[in-house]
């Protein structure tokens, strides 16, 4: 898989051919021509978009018409990251939603509550498998609603220091297709929401928590998902690693990885979380 990345640099129409073999194109704090992106990489199959000033003559900052045409005429689009910010918000991906039908992965960055807010119809992808969803918000409040559905979902990752919320609850109830689970953040699942997951999410195989569970926790959560094939998370009490290994050390493989994070697998199960293989990559950047 060809990819090309531009950071930092101004575009107009230093080209004299558009790049037909790339499909991968990551964009960071760069200047673009009115029509360069979009004829540049007329394949793309994943975009990468963050902090793009596109002028037009003696204006610029069109950020938002920009991406509506690229996803307009890249309908093949499987996956999208994106910062919001300057014009980029949850309204504009409600009107680059009936572009995107073919989008397998959706992966967006948040930094203040205004690019989060919306009010209008659920933002629908009916081929969304991979949904990640990045609040780069403070204070200590309960996780917002998320406007997203998606027929097919399997994973979903969650990074922020908000609280776990009914919104969130009522977000991972509405997709009983998801088989991965990832917080990366500090967010807490008492034992009763444990107990509602495992309710709606029967064929969970696969939960990264990444706060402090007791043993009796790690226990009840293997009781209730008993399909799960790995469970990352850390151990309150680190001398009760050896009690772990000695009640589940024959079905499951432990071990203590980076940071104090406990990784138990099933033995003999296939727990592979798909990515995207870049094959070549060339960076354009200014010195």
């Amino acid at each position: 898989m060809w990819s090309i990345g531009i950071k930092g640099i101004t575009i107009l129409n230093k080209f004299q051919k558009p790049f037909s073999k790339v499909v991968c194109i990551f964009l960071e704090g760069c200047s673009l021509g009115p029509n360069s992106i979009d004829w540049l990489f007329p394949n793309m199959e994943l975009l990468r978009y963050k902090a793009v000033n596109v002028s037009h003559g003696k204006r610029s900052n069109s950020c938002s018409k920009s991406i509506e045409t690229v996803c307009r005429l890249n309908p093949q689009l499987k996956y999208f990251e994106v910062h919001l910010g300057s014009g980029l918000n949850m309204q504009l991906l409600a009107d680059l939603s009936k572009y995107l039908q073919s989008l397998a992965s959706l992966k967006i960055y948040v930094n203040s509550k205004e690019d989060l807010y919306y009010e209008g119809d659920t933002i629908h992808f009916k081929s969304l498998n991979y949904f990640d969803i990045n609040l780069k918000l403070k204070g200590d409040e309960l996780f917002p609603k998320i406007p997203f559905s998606s027929d097919r979902l399997k994973s979903l990752e969650i990074r922020t220091i908000y609280r776990y919320s009914d919104e969130l609850f009522k977000f991972i109830s509405n997709h009983p297709t998801i088989d991965t689970l990832r917080f990366w953040s500090y967010m807490y699942i008492d034992e009763m929401n444990v107990k509602k997951i495992a309710s709606v999410l029967p064929a969970l195989k696969i939960i990264d928590f990444y706060d402090e569970y007791s043993f009796e926790e790690v226990c009840d959560c293997l009781t209730e998902f008993k399909l799960l094939k790995r469970f990352k998370f850390r151990l309150k009490d680190e001398n009760k690693l050896d009690d772990l290994r000695v009640r589940f050390g024959n079905e499951w493989q432990i071990s203590k990885t980076i940071a104090n994070f406990i990784e138990m697998k099933r033995t003999n199960s296939n727990t592979s979380i798909f990515f995207p293989q870049i094959i070549f990559c060339c960076i354009l950047y200014e010195p």
